[in-house]
């Protein structure tokens, strides 16, 4: 029989129509602990009846197998709006296999202590970026002592008490880690496009925007990804051409202004071509702004509408 992952992770959220597949944030997680030599089982729960709706047998669908095809860990990462369908999907997973439940994402981030509090078929909730917490977590063990050692963590200790150990220091440089992207494949799109490549370029935002969490979660401190090392991935996977579109998910991806700069410098460099989109703030457009858009290939910049407040 077939040994069992360190760690099966389910992906809860909806139906994105811009987006196929599982989150990059998940992927990006399975990528980091793969290279770290720990594997990872992905699976979906997103979508009209797993995620949105989650029902007894939609419920028995994802857990089929039980402790036989899931891991001792089980993970269920999200956002804020499906925070109830991921313990919803928690509390069927502890009671079919027993497994260790873990949650993460920005959802359960915000709430870490109250979770492990209300909710005694929650053993933990990493806070913050995943990465090198769930790496330390799945090599240190899940008994009391060895979570006690592990940065990023709340957890419910032996006396029942609620613990959260020392701070996770964040990742600084995206350079470090592997760039995740997620290809998704289009028909009859009305803009010509066959293609469409889903990627990060940075973690958090220095904007204070009320519909956003990102704030709270990474305290108004950025970390980005090179523009060397975007443009050499970008030909590396031969994503150039007009008949590809790169989306770039940042936030703010235009911010700061020397950002925008240093792509067209690394594009020119390397004769790349490439069609991208990507989110900006209002405040982050000028006049000297847009013809850099133009020249580097953007397609298309979405705002949000709160980017204004201050």
């Amino acid at each position: 029989m077939k040994d069992k992952p360190a760690l099966t992770l389910f992906d809860v959220g909806g139906d994105w129509r811009f987006f196929d597949g599982f989150s990059l944030s998940v992927l990006a997680l399975q990528n980091f602990l793969n290279r770290s030599g720990l594997e990872v089982d992905l699976r979906s729960a997103r979508g009209k009846g797993a995620g949105n709706q989650p029902s007894s047998e939609t419920v028995s669908q994802l857990l089929s197998g039980g402790q036989q095809s899931l891991g001792e860990v089980v993970g269920l990462s999200c956002a804020s709006d499906y925070l109830p369908q991921a313990l919803f999907l928690a509390r069927a997973a502890k009671r079919l296999t027993g497994a260790f439940i873990l949650l993460g994402g920005v959802g359960p981030t915000l709430l870490a202590e109250e979770i492990v509090a209300a909710y005694p078929f929650v053993d933990a909730v990493c806070v913050g970026e995943g990465e090198n917490t769930l790496a330390q977590f799945l090599k240190e063990g899940h008994d009391a002592e060895s979570l006690g050692r592990v940065a990023g963590l709340v957890f419910r200790s032996p006396n029942g008490e609620v613990a959260r150990t020392a701070a996770r220091p964040r990742i600084e440089h995206l350079d470090d880690l592997p760039i995740t992207h997620s290809v998704m494949e289009l028909e009859d799109d009305p803009l010509g496009y066959d293609f469409m490549v889903h990627l990060l370029t940075s973690r958090g935002c220095p904007g204070a925007c009320s519909f956003c969490a990102h704030r709270s979660v990474w305290g108004g401190r950025r970390s980005t990804l090179s523009m060397e090392a975007l443009c050499e991935f970008l030909l590396e996977h031969d994503y150039q051409g007009g008949r590809t579109l790169v989306v770039l998910h940042d936030d703010t991806f235009l911010f700061p202004p020397g950002r925008l700069r240093a792509l067209e410098r690394e594009l020119g460099r390397r004769k790349l071509s490439v069609r991208w989109a990507s989110f900006a703030r209002i405040a982050d457009i000028g006049r000297d702004t847009t013809p850099v858009l133009r020249d580097t290939g953007c397609d298309q910049v979405t705002f949000g509408v709160d980017g204004l407040s201050k």
